[in-house]
C-alpha cells in the first residue's frame, strides 16, 4: 500500500479485519505489536494544505493592522479592522 494514499472507511475496516485475522492465528506476542503493525499500514495525514490555510489567515491578521506612526494600535479603529480576520483565524475553517 502506498504511504501517500488516503484511506476511506471500507479500507480501514479491511485493514483491521486483516490484522485481527492474522492476530487470531498468530502466536501471542501482545497487543502493542498489533498496534505498531497497524500504524505502519496507515499513511500519515497530509497537513500541508491546512498549514497553508492557517498561514494565510494569520497573514491577513497582520496585514489588517493600520500602518500609522501617530495613532495607537489599541484603539477602536484598529480593533474593527482586525476583528473580522481574527474571528476567521479563530474559527479556522480548515477542518
Amino acid at each position: 500500500m502506498q504511504k501517500d494514499a488516503i484511506l476511506n472507511n471500507s479500507m480501514i475496516v479491511m485493514l483491521i479485519r486483516l490484522k485481527v485475522f492474522r492476530k487470531l492465528y498468530a502466536p501471542p506476542d501482545g497487543f502493542a505489536f498489533f498496534l505498531k503493525e497497524l500504524r505502519g499500514l496507515i499513511p500519515e495525514p497530509d497537513l500541508s494544505e491546512l498549514e497553508e490555510k492557517l498561514k494565510y489567515l494569520e497573514r491577513n491578521i497582520y496585514k489588517s493592522f493600520p500602518y500609522t506612526r501617530y495613532g495607537s494600535s489599541r484603539d477602536a479603529f484598529c480593533y474593527r479592522r482586525v476583528n473580522t480576520h481574527l474571528a476567521a483565524f479563530k474559527v479556522g475553517n480548515c477542518l
